[in-house]
């Protein structure tokens, strides 16, 4: 949304209030919280300079700011076997836009599977343990999500993780 009064001090570049957010969709595609990450940092454009680096502890680990510039934002997404990081392209270009991330959980744990299963059914065994009657595989099983940024809805960018 653009500010009506304060100036950004940049000709020809209105002053912006933006927000990020993070959600899994589930296997309808509708958006559920994304309790798999107990964390995500966003690091933001240098000029941000003490809030350039902000850490949320809780979904929708949304993030709210005011800024004039379109820039690279790294974010990296905290969840119990690593980190992940994806970058996406905070732009103002046009009210809405949307662009995809993949993640890929390798052989996660029981606690990490139940997580991801809340957004839906989750590929292969939990753990890569074989059921008995099933056929054996050389390759290990792994659960994938993708994450994808969405709606950048004037006032709003939602960052959205959805299979």
């Amino acid at each position: 949304m653009v500010i009506r009064d304060p100036n950004s001090g940049i000709e020809g570049f209105p002053l912006r209030q933006w927000s990020v957010e993070i959600h899994l969709l589930n296997d309808h595609g509708e958006p559920v919280p994304a309790s798999v990450f107990p964390k995500v940092t966003y690091h933001l454009h240098p000029s941000f300079e003490q809030r350039a680096t902000q850490t949320i502890k809780s979904p929708p680990f949304r993030i709210e700011e005011e800024g004039w510039g379109e820039f690279d934002m790294q974010i990296v997404l905290s969840a119990p076997d690593k980190d992940h990081s994806i970058t996406h392209d905070l732009n103002f270009q046009s009210s809405k836009y949307e662009s995809k991330h993949v993640i890929t959980f390798k052989n996660p744990k029981p606690p990490l599977l139940a997580q991801l299963r809340e957004s839906g059914p989750v590929p292969g065994d939990e753990n890569g343990v074989k059921k008995r009657g099933q056929e054996e595989s050389k390759k290990k099983k792994r659960a994938d999500k993708n994450v994808s940024c969405l709606s950048l809805d004037r006032e709003n960018i939602c960052l959205t993780a959805f299979r």
